[in-house]
């Protein structure tokens, strides 16, 4: 298995780099999409395989289980055994492993085993079930990812268990004219960050105060207030020269960026650039904003009943039959009466049902993935367990570990272990050792200084750390296998602070964590309330973005990041009501890359230039001599009976001893049929879908943008990964 997931890994060098545009949004105001999202996927099912004098034809197979990182599926299959007998037709159930790489889109399937194969044929039983067995796959397969969450249907059992998670709900602010949510506690702690300015570490904008004033990068420009609790902010121009001396450390590049959009003062207003000065709200408990640019324009969704806001980046709707408000918020259902109202945090199995049928070709589509039971939130969950893991070479792999001072460790609450508390690294001491957690890869010590080598194995004792400790995300990060010289190790959502709760995925565990229980202030307070994210479905991608509101314009600030190679990027876009411009880089050390793809009828093919000139193109493989077939139209399903059913004009017909015959040929059958009908329907209907999908977009709403062009400006969301800042305003 460990040789699987290295050539797999290894293999993916070059995909692993194609970190593109996929993350980061259109500009705003973009209404052309990308040649991918134009594109048709090509009709990958039935598969045929070759094996001497006979043939076997694969069915598009259904996905019945999908468990952590196991699969289980049912593939409607024929066999023409050659010499002049007859085809035969069964099923075969195959299981496997899963692992995934939400970067390049890709997932990878090993570890293949054959369940059983069940063709009704005594005289053939075993030449079938040697050609099944020669037939399993003996290496990993890739393919595109959404394809794979394509397989799923209404009759997918995803089997996850819930995390136990904090029910408080945030408060929830609701304005309908340009505001900016400044979450910082009462006592606020600061730091020296250059000559003669501080930092404001524990607040999630960037903040400084230089000779008793303090200043707010909002996203789109500066701010400027005498006092932290002044919800009047000025707009400001000109910074402190002392800005000038921000430290040249990448850490700190887009404050530098921030900084630099001002020209150090040089540029001036234009006529009609006045603007509108933010609100800034500050709130020292978990809180969410709610911005409405006037009054709200309610628009239909699709068929149903529902109202949405289309003058809001927020997920705002209006239930016309209930009379009720709906918000999705960092995937949590709220209700109210009125607007603003007092919201209510609620399950997400009393979320009306008409949300489900939310139609996939409008930008409300992405809430379809927080409504329990239908397709997309069975995607969700199962993205929610799927491991991205990596091959981490034990004699080249270093870690340092810098504390503020001498290492200072506080126990974690419910168990015997303690935590450093003035480092930005994951440290615990477990029975006189420390292990170490940094880009998802686990360190181990005898000193909490150092030197750390790669663990090979990690106590089950860090496992038991509980939903409210901050540190419960490391224990999302597993060691899979372990050689002389790889270790491969990975991480499942958690890891990145995506949880499953009421059947749907949610974002943060809705614990607060203040400073008494938060010491590592200066490293910034894990997020919990205040910053968007939900799942895609269009690309199985969970995203994050911030909105800002300034006084120019609009910004939507986002990030992304994979922790098991090192590379990242951030970006912004921003608008004013004469211009709208971005930037998106990504980076691994002093390396950059630049990428594209491009999916046709021939399959997906991306390149890619990095920093030393090398380039690489690389398609979706496939192996074993699998390869589409015309000789049968894909209109073959396995029902939950284990019989093969097919549908044509005259109905559903199975397979039975050799023949096709009505599957409601007498009332015994019409009755057997009633039971599995709904089963056979779904598949029927989903026949098609993973195959149709692209690689990475499905609807015209599709990829990392939700942005929408309005004649007013709007305000607009994207999309992207996690970081919480954007950059500067043109001028």
């Amino acid at each position: 298995m460990l040789n699987q997931l290295r050539q797999s890994v290894f293999g993916s060098v070059m995909m692993i780099m194609i970190i593109m545009t996929v993350s980061a949004p259109f500009a705003v105001g973009q209404t052309d999409l990308p040649p991918a999202a134009e594109a048709t996927a090509p009709k990958e099912w039935p598969r045929e395989i070759q094996k001497g004098d006979a043939t076997i034809v694969l069915q598009r197979p259904q996905l019945d289980l999908w468990k952590g990182d196991r699969l289980t599926t049912s593939i409607a299959t024929s066999v023409d055994p050659g010499l002049g007998q007859a085809e035969v037709v069964g099923r075969v159930v195959l299981h496997m492993n899963v692992l995934a790489n939400t970067d390049t889109g890709e997932a990878t399937l090993y570890n293949f085993e054959l369940d059983h194969a069940d063709f009704d044929d005594e005289l053939l039983a075993e030449r079938i079930d040697l050609l099944m067995q020669a037939s399993v796959p003996t290496e990993p397969i890739i393919m595109p990812l959404v394809r794979l969450t394509g397989l799923i249907t209404d009759q997918t059992v995803i089997d996850v268990e819930d995390v136990p998670l904090a029910k408080t709900a945030p408060v929830i602010y609701y304005r309908q004219k340009p505001a900016v949510l400044l979450m910082l506690p009462e006592r606020e702690k600061r730091r020296p960050f250059s000559s003669g300015i501080t930092m404001v570490a524990d607040a999630d904008h960037p903040l400084f105060e230089a000779n008793g004033t303090y200043y707010l990068f909002d996203g789109v420009g500066w701010l400027s207030a005498d006092s932290l609790d002044a919800t009047t902010w000025a707009d400001c121009r000109t910074l402190p020269k002392a800005f000038a001396g921000i430290p040249d450390d990448p850490q700190f590049s887009h404050i530098k960026e921030a900084v630099a959009s001002l020209d150090n003062g040089s540029a001036s207003k234009t006529e009609g650039d006045a603007g509108v000065v933010p609100e800034v709200i500050r709130s020292s408990v978990p809180a969410e904003l709610v911005v409405v640019d006037g009054t709200p324009e309610w628009t239909r969704v699709g068929e149903t009943p529902l109202l949405r806001a289309s003058n809001t980046g927020s997920d705002l709707f209006l239930d016309t039959g209930d009379k009720f408000y709906y918000l999705l918020v960092s995937g949590r259902w709220f209700q109210a009466s009125s607007l603003p109202g007092d919201w209510t945090m609620i399950d997400a199995a009393d979320v009306p049902k008409t949300f489900a049928s939310i139609p996939d070709d409008v930008e409300a589509y992405r809430v379809v993935a927080s409504v329990p039971g239908t397709i997309e939130s069975k995607e969700a969950l199962a993205m929610a367990q799927v491991p991205e893991i990596a091959a981490i070479d034990r004699n080249t792999a270093e870690l340092t570990v810098v504390y503020d001072g001498a290492p200072k460790f506080q126990p974690i609450t419910g168990t015997p272990m303690q935590y450093a508390i003035n480092t930005a690294t994951a440290v615990i001491r477990v029975q006189g050792q420390y292990f170490a957690l940094e880009k998802a890869v686990w360190f181990e010590s005898s000193k909490a200084t150092g030197p750390w080598a790669v663990a090979s194995s990690v106590p089950s004792l860090i496992y038991t750390i509980p939903p409210d400790s901050p540190l419960y995300y490391v224990t999302f990060v597993r060691i899979y296998n372990v050689d002389d010289n790889i270790v491969v190790t990975g991480y499942t959502s958690g890891y990145s602070g995506v949880y499953v709760s009421g059947s749907v995925v949610v974002y943060g565990t809705g614990y607060y964590y203040p400073y008494y229980y938060w010491p590592r202030w200066y490293w910034g307070r894990p997020p919990v309330w205040g910053y968007n994210r939900w799942y895609n479905p269009n690309t199985g991608r969970y995203v994050a973005s911030r909105n800002y509101y300034g006084p120019n314009g609009r910004a939507v600030g986002y990030g992304w990041s994979n922790p098991s190679t090192g590379w990242a990027g951030r970006g912004y876009q921003a608008s004013n009501p004469y211009a709208q411009w971005g930037r998106n880089v990504a980076t691994n050390g002093s390396t950059w890359v630049r990428t594209g793809h491009v999916t046709n009828s021939r399959g997906t093919v991306v390149a890619g230039q990095s920093t030393n000139g090398n380039q690489g193109v690389a398609s979706d493989r496939r192996g074993n001599g699998w390869t589409a077939t015309a000789k049968h139209d894909g209109n073959r399903y396995v029902g939950n009976d284990g019989k093969v059913y097919r549908r044509d004009d005259d109905g559903w017909s199975r397979y039975d001893d050799g023949n096709w015959v009505p599957a409601t040929g007498s009332s015994a059958d019409r009755e057997r049929f009633q039971n599995i009908q709904g089963g056979l329907n779904s598949n029927y209907q989903a026949r098609d879908r993973s195959a149709n999908r692209n690689t990475y977009n499905r609807s015209n709403y599709s990829g990392g943008s939700r942005n929408i062009s309005r004649p007013s400006g709007g305000f607009n969301r994207g999309g992207g990964g996690g970081a919480r800042r954007g950059g500067g305003r043109g001028r």
